[in-house]
Parts: structure tokens; sequence; C-alpha cells
């Protein structure tokens, strides 16, 4: 029987899913608003076959999306009680959105900041509320990825497409929960077999299949199985091409593959062990992505492993989690012909956690953190540093509407010695409608270890490079923020937040001249070199503002729209020009559209951003535009019921000629073409 949706005047609830015992959404353990294309997916496409039960929304008087849980934080809330703004991308986007990798998707998210140096997913910085690459977490299943020897290694996750539940994005700090380099926020992406208690028999098999201009090829078949106790997931992402011409007469090529798989086993009604493993390889053209010199003609190739084991056990008002992983990258980054650098570098952490629900209105979660990073490198030395923390997240109730979270985290490394993080969030129910939230919090960054010893260990280092600063101190900073959550019409959704934060010790690279440094021999005498300083006070003010309809027309025709708008202003207080802050988006506007007519998907996502300043370099004779504007967009038509898709891909419809970083030209248009499986 086929499954059939009736839509009325109030947002769907996602019953079909919260009524069985081991239902999805009643184990992810938070709380948010879908308001991006997953929404879509679920308004404007038929079900597969084989799952049918009606759904009739017309009984939705009060529940809403708002009651949807999902794991946004080490404590079990819901979303509207957190105080804090949460995000959520699901499975379905990576299907059907026009992207073909995690941060592609990221960046037509709303409020977030993606700087891209390739196409397809080679390389990118994330950004949140005007914090840098290095200021903000990525996360599996709530363990860090960040590699210790840079932020520009983020995007590199060793995982595939098929095996993402759900992609979570928590803005503003989140040093109290995960430590320090949350200071801008976190993305946390939750997989299949750690984020559930095992389904009744379920079998899945996706795969998206490309092929497109410059050679492309861009492929993510996957599985999932589940049988009574046990659940298996495997997955490969593959996006190769010879590359786009570059102005230098060079190609941008690239070839990016991941593959992963895990397995989750319910040892008992209580108890639960599930395990991991990722493996991700870039091979790619790197020219001017780190340096403008003339000298550049990079390229670089990144290995990465990583393991993951978590048990879980849950009993009456006890909930305790024992979880470790560990991260090995094999970095080799090719300068020029006579500059190689190789960097290994290891990541390991564990965290054991007990959570207390005395009632509906007392929750208590009490945890010990410990994590090593080690780095093995011929431009950056030999280092190794231990880190530890215990904290406690407390969420308190006093009266029916009001929610308040005090958290605190002790940490202690050998890098900053001892320090605490305090946090404090705080929501307010004004209405069935309206939902009011603040929060304040303390934030820290350690420096990473192309910040402290860059190029310091090298032969000779070429001018206009960067060097590192072994005397480098953490950077600190006080975030405070206010916002609401206002359902306007029942299909409308609005959200806005501002915010303000007060950073010191920022580290940023400023221009030097060789003959000032007096610690390094291994320079050019009187040339220029960006060298890593605690170079500045930074006061960010901000907003966020989004907004989310679903509009039905017909049964034949629907659409779900979604808009962001970030403002972010920078008050930079420093010795000399700095070079990352000027990267930043003072505007920035993503929007995503989704189109059903008849049995045609369109989808779109847009994104526009305005730099405070255009840059110019004439070392390598580029500019980088204040302004740029980028539209993606993809086209699904179903040839075999709602299993078999025929697909076209658009990438940079309009063919705009545009730059994150000076010197790193990002493709124009692009087109690929192909199929889509589900089954």
């Amino acid at each position: 029987m086929r499954q059939r949706l009736k839509f009325s005047v109030r947002l769907v609830h996602f019953r079909q899913w919260t009524n069985k015992k081991f239902a999805v959404f009643n184990s992810m353990h938070r709380v948010i608003k879908i308001c991006t294309l997953a929404l879509a997916y679920s308004l404007v496409t038929s079900p597969k076959q084989g799952r049918a039960q009606e759904v009739d929304t017309t009984q939705s008087k009060v529940t809403a999306i708002d009651e949807v849980t999902v794991q946004a934080s080490l404590l079990e809330l819901k979303s509207a009680e957190l105080g804090r703004q949460v995000e959520i991308v699901t499975a379905a986007q990576l299907q059907l959105a026009p992207v073909s990798s995690i941060d592609e998707l990221l960046r037509y998210l709303p409020n977030i900041e993606t700087q891209s140096r390739g196409a397809f997913g080679t390389q990118a910085d994330f950004s949140l509320r005007g914090a840098n690459f290095s200021q903000m977490l990525v996360l599996i299943d709530g363990h860090k990825i960040n590699d210790p020897v840079t932020g520009h290694f983020n995007s590199n996750i060793p995982l595939t497409t098929s095996e993402i539940d759900r992609i979570e994005v928590i803005y503003g700090p989140a040093s109290s929960e995960f430590g320090p380099d949350a200071m801008g926020g976190v993305v946390n992406i939750v997989t299949k077999t750690f984020a559930r208690k095992l389904p009744q028999n379920q079998f899945d098999a996706t795969s998206k299949i490309l092929y497109g201009e410059y050679n492309l090829i861009s492929a993510d078949p996957g599985i999932y199985k589940v049988w009574d106790k046990l659940a298996v997931s495997a997955g490969a992402l593959i996006n190769k091409s010879d590359g786009n011409p570059l102005l230098s007469g060079r190609k941008n090529f690239f070839n990016n593959q991941t593959y992963s798989g895990s397995l989750a086993y319910q040892l008992s009604p209580n108890t639960s062990v599930a395990y991991r493993y990722g493996y991700d390889y870039r091979d790619f053209n790197a020219q001017w992505y780190y340096s403008t010199s003339r000298f550049d003609s990079a390229f670089e190739t990144v290995n990465r492993n990583r393991h993951h084991l978590q048990l879980v056990h849950e009993a009456g008002i006890h909930k305790t989690v024992l979880s470790g992983s560990y991260m090995a990258t094999d970095d080799k980054f090719v300068f020029n012909s006579s500059s190689t650098a190789n960097n290994k570098t290891t990541y390991g952490l564990a965290r054991l956690t007990h959570q207390l629900t005395f009632s509906d209105k007392f929750t208590a979660l009490m945890g010990a953190e410990y994590n090593q990073r080690a780095i093995e490198s011929n431009n950056r030395g030999n280092h190794n540093l231990w880190h530890g923390a215990l904290f406690l997240l407390v969420s308190y109730k006093p009266v029916s509407k009001v929610v308040i979270n005090p958290s605190l985290r002790a940490d202690y490394d050998e890098w900053n010695k001892f320090y605490l993080l305090p946090q404090l969030s705080l929501s307010y129910a004004a209405s069935k409608k309206v939902n009011l939230r603040l929060a304040a919090g303390k934030a820290l960054r350690i420096p990473d270890y192309t910040e402290l010893y860059y190029n310091n260990f090298a032969t000779h280092v070429n001018p206009n490079n960067r060097l590192g600063n072994p005397q480098l101190k953490a950077e600190s900073a006080w975030n405070y923020e206010a916002g609401t959550d206002i359902r306007i019409l029942p299909a409308l959704w609005f959200s806005t937040t501002l915010f303000y934060r007060q950073t010191k010790n920022q580290i940023d690279y400023i221009a030097v001249n060789s003959n000032t440094i007096t610690d390094l021999t291994n320079l050019t005498p009187d040339a220029n070199y960006w060298r890593a300083f605690n170079n500045s006070k930074v006061n960010t003010l901000g907003l966020d503002t989004r907004l989310n309809y679903h509009l039905r027309f017909s049964s034949n025709i629907q659409s779900q729209f979604t808009v962001g708008y970030s403002y972010v202003d920078i008050d930079v207080n420093s010795n000399a020009q700095p070079l990352y802050l000027l990267l930043h988006s003072k505007h920035l506007i993503s929007t995503s559209l989704s189109l059903k007519v008849f049995k045609a998907l369109l989808n779109l996502t847009g994104n526009y951003r305005v730099r405070e300043s255009s840059q110019y370099v004439a070392t390598i004779d580029r500019y980088l535009k204040k302004s740029y504007a980028v539209w993606n967009t993809s086209l699904d038509y179903p040839v075999l019921k709602n299993n078999l898709f025929i697909n076209l891909s658009v990438h940079n419809v309009f063919d705009m000629q545009y730059s994150d970083f000076v010197g790193a030209e990002m493709p124009g248009r692009w087109m690929a073409g192909g199929v889509k499986f589900n089954f």
C-alpha cells in the first residue's frame, strides 16, 4: 500500500516515527526546528513502498516540529528548553540538495559561512558568528575531529554521507561541554548506528552516481541493514576530476575518496555498543591555498584514519556513556620542488559521562575527559600535548515555562595550565508560538601546531610564506546572546538571535620583515613574511535571522523555502593589519528552495556574501572580490516509482568568477548528470 500524506494548516507531526518502540526521533535526545530541505523532502516527495502508514496531520493541533528530539548537546533537553540556537540537517538533504559533499551542504545552510578552496569538498573552512576556522568544532557523534596541525582540515571528515543520520549545528559557545575551540559554535554529525536504538528489521540501499565536465566522477553508494539486535552501515564517497583550468595555466585537479563503516549491537535491553571506522583520502592542487608567494606551485595529499567506540547503559534514572576515539592524519604538502612538509598527527579522546534524571524538573550530567594530540613533522618538529577535564551540566525548571541550564568545565593542559569554562542559558516559553532564550559563556582556544611551529624547522622559507610562533598564548572569549523563535503561522517560522563576543589574545597572521625576527635563521634577509601573533582584541557584534515557509498549492505543486541572513560587525583593536579577519562576511544571505511540480523535484540553493573590503595581492596579481553570489541547482525525475531517479546538477549556474581566498580560484559553471536510487 502506498503511503498517503494528508496536509493541514498545522506543521507536520512526524507521527510515523514517534509511535514506535524503537522510534528514530524518540531516541535522538534533543529537539530542534527542521527548517531546510530535509522538511521539504518529507513534504514534497512520496515515501518508499514497504513502510506504508497513513499520516494524518489534522490531529496535530499542538505538537509541531519543535517536539522532534535530537542530540544537540551532552545533556538531554528539548531545544525549546535549551536556551540556545540549534539547527538540523537530515540525510535527505544530502540526497536531494545540489551538492556533492558535506561542506557544500553546510555552505548553503542559514548563518553558516563556508569558505572553500576547491570544488566538490576538496577543502573548506567553516565559520559561525564571525569566528574564524579554528574557533569552532566539528564533531562526529560528539567527538572532536579538528586536527592538531590546522583548522584547515576540519572539512576532511572521515565519514560518508550514506551513514549520516543528521547534522546538528549549535550556534555560540559550547566550551563548557566540549572544551577548547568551541568559541563560535559546533557542527555535530550524528551517524545512524550511534544515534538510536535499533529499529526492527530494516534495509536501505542508496546511491547517487554522476558524470560531469572535466571528467568528473561523483558517487556516494551506501547500505544500512538492521537485524533484531545488530545494525551494520557502510558507504563510500568519491569525487574526482582532472580539474577546471586556472588562470595560472594549471588545472584544479582533485581526487577525494572517503570510506566508512560501522556496526551497533544491543547487548541487552539496557546496554548497547557501537563501533565505527572511517578513512579519508585527498589529493589535490593546492596552489595559493595558504600563501600568496610567487614561488607557490603546491599540491597536497592528506590521509586520515579514525576509530570510534561507544558503550551506553541506561537503567531507570541513570544513563552512562563510555566512549573513545582515535584519529591519525598524514599530510604531505609540496610547496614547490624545493620544499615539502610532511606532517603526521594523532588525536585520541576518552570520555565518561553519567546522567541522572531526577524528575521532569531536574536533570544533571557529570563527566570526565582526557585527550592527547601529537605531531611528527619535518617543518613543525615533534610535539605532544595532553589535556584533561571535569565537567558538570545541570537543567532546572523552577516553574513550568522557565528552564535554567548552568554548566561548568574545569580543564588542565600542559600549555594553558588550569582554567574554568562556565556557561549559563535560560529559556522562557512566552506562549505556544513564542519562545525566548538567553545565554552567556566563556570559551577558550589553544593554538594549533601550525600557529606554533609552522616552517620553524624548515631548511629555508621563501618570502610571503607563513611562520609559526611558539610564544603564543591561548585565545579567550566571553559570549552573550539573546534570541526568539516565533511560529508566525502554522507553516511559517521565524527565528532571530543577537550576539556579542569579546575576544582577547586573538591569534592571526600579520606581515613582518624578516630582519625583525631574531629566533629564526632560515629566512631570506629583508623580506616579508606572515607570522602568527596574539595580535588583537576583537569585539564581535552580530545578528542571525532565518525564515522557513512551506507552501502547498495543490497535491501536485508544493514548495519549501528557507532564507537566512547574518550580519557580523568585527571591531579589531590590533597591533598590525591581520590576515584572516579580513575574510569574514559582513553580510551573508543563504537560501534554499525545493519545488515539486507533479513528479519532478527542483532544488535550488544560493549564497550571497559581502566582505568588509576587497583585496589585491600584487605578487600573484590576484583580486578578492568584496561581494559575490553563487547558485546551484538540481533536478530529479523519477523513472521507477520512487526508487530510481534521473538527476541533472549544475554548480555555479551563472558562471560567477569568485574566490574565498586570494588566488584560490573557485570553478565556474559545472554540469553533471546521472542517476539516484533508493531501495
